[in-house]
């Protein structure tokens, strides 16, 4: 019995998409209404055991919450790091909807796959322009499956 307490949360990690994430090395996914966080987050998971293994990453994080007719948008990148970050903390819970566009350099076949899309946005940060193979997501809760 104590094998199937070892094998049955391993099967599912594996089968998940986090278990795919680990595949591609990158995963990348946004959060709404989340304890007072909206945010959109790149990371490669590999890095947790080898800070050598970054990706060169840029995020759009555009935020709408249409009852208070608010709308914010973050961007970070391109930076070359193992994890990044676009959004706010302690900056609503309630009715917030959150897109984002996540970009990279892909480096293998299995990572260009999990980017999906390619991106031209109309945004710059210094100067530079966020274009080139990316992931679109979007949350209107915690998206714990995600994590």
């Amino acid at each position: 019995m104590k094998i199937f307490k070892f094998i049955i949360p391993l099967a599912a990690v594996l089968v998940s998409k986090a278990g795919f994430a680990g595949v591609v090395d990158l995963t990348m996914f946004s959060r709404a209404n989340c304890v007072g966080v909206n945010e959109s987050i790149s990371w490669a998971g590999t890095s947790i055991i080898s800070k050598d293994y970054q990706f060169n990453l840029a995020i759009i994080s555009n935020q709408d919450n249409s009852e208070l007719q608010l709308k914010r948008s973050f961007m970070e990148g391109y930076e070359q790091t193992w994890r990044l970050h676009a959004g706010c903390f302690l900056c609503g819970d309630d009715g917030w909807f959150v897109e984002a566009e996540h970009f990279a350099d892909p480096m293998n076949k299995e990572q260009e796959e999990y980017l999906e899309q390619y991106c031209d946005s109309d945004w710059t940060n210094s100067g530079q322009s966020f274009s080139g193979p990316c992931k679109a997501t979007t949350a209107t809760d915690c998206n714990l499956e995600e994590w």
